[in-house]
């Protein structure tokens, strides 16, 4: 019986590692358990980096599984305000984790991404 119960828990120590360290899902994982928010004008997040072609940002996004590209009224998306100039794409993630990801453009290349997620959120 004790060696049952420590293959369950080496199991599930081994689990949560690979989800929240290794998997391609990783990042969102972590933001789903700890309900994380924020904004990146710089660098990346998600695997979506600032300055590249939409059209990638949008095959990673696809490719992830994510759900219902909206482009949203321009101006806000997240509590962060941009310029009318700016068009905010608004993807859902309907996992368990419950979060969305708003990736702003112009000139069909990523500006800013946003992202919001916590437990029975949206």
């Amino acid at each position: 019986m004790k060696i049952v119960a420590f293959c369950l828990g080496l199991a599930a120590i081994l689990f949560l590692s690979y989800a929240l360290g290794f998997s391609r899902y990783a990042d969102f994982n972590r933001s789903g358990i700890l309900g994380s928010n924020g904004h990146v004008v710089t660098g990346g997040k998600f695997g979506i980096e600032v300055g590249e072609n939409y059209k990638r940002a949008e095959a990673v996004m696809m490719s992830l599984g994510f759900e219902n590209p909206e482009l949203t009224k321009a101006g806000s998306c997240h509590g962060y305000d941009y310029g009318k100039d700016l068009e905010p794409h608004l993807w859902f993630d309907n996992s368990w984790r419950k979060g969305t990801i708003c990736i702003v453009t112009s000139s069909d290349k990523v500006r800013h991404v946003s992202w919001s997620y916590g437990l029975g959120f949206p």
